[in-house]
């Protein structure tokens, strides 16, 4: 008779999950960042061109999205437009909710060191924990996102920088760029009465 030693080995299987993608110039194909002209006095400007934002090959669900910045690069007026909140840059805190698509998100502004971060947290239905949110409330939320000041005046062809990043509860995504450059409107020319001179008749 013979016997056969037997060993057993245990098999460890890793998976490595995806990072989402997030692209806010989906149309033009060449970038994942994206750029505009705000001008002074008019109409705010989107994070995003349009397309879809958003991708993740194993994922449908996001549990935040964040947006960074320097505080050195900011001014006076600047702030976010989401939807109809107003969040000013220059803020050291600020916490609320906002609705997209049937999906809350409560957001909140922190400063580390030099940098603030805004970032949105999905919740549950009735906003009581937070909860990952589906991928058209997420694409909603960045569409909603815009960047205007109020401020009467602010350095001409400035630049605000902003970072922005996707969490799908495991990975965050590459950061993606949106530059702001700054055009102030021409002052009106201010016109000055001649002074006027009085001759005494001789």
């Amino acid at each position: 008779n013979s016997s056969t030693d037997i060993t057993n080995n245990e098999l460890t299987v890793n998976l490595i999950t995806a990072a989402p993608i997030l692209d806010l110039s989906p149309s033009d194909g060449a970038t994942k960042n994206n750029s505009a002209t705000y001008t002074q006095s008019g109409n705010a400007v989107a994070f995003t061109l349009s397309g879809t934002n958003i991708s993740d090959s194993d994922s449908t669900t996001f549990a935040t999205l964040t947006v960074s910045y320097s505080l050195s690069s900011i001014e006076a007026g600047d702030r976010f437009e989401i939807g109809s909140t107003i969040v000013y840059l220059s803020s050291t805190s600020a916490t609320g909710s906002v609705y997209f698509n049937g999906t809350y998100f409560n957001y909140a502004l922190i400063q580390i060191g030099g940098t603030n971060y805004l970032q949105f947290t999905s919740r549950d239905g009735t906003n009581t924990n937070n909860a990952l949110g589906p991928i058209a409330s997420y694409e909603t939320l960045i569409d909603s996102l815009n960047f205007s000041n109020d401020a009467s005046s602010f350095t001409n062809n400035s630049t605000r920088v902003f970072s922005v990043s996707l969490n799908d509860g495991s990975q965050s995504s590459l950061s993606a760029q949106f530059t702001v450059t700054m055009e102030r409107l021409n002052s009106a020319p201010t016109v000055t009465s001649a002074s006027s001179t009085t001759f005494a008749e001789n």
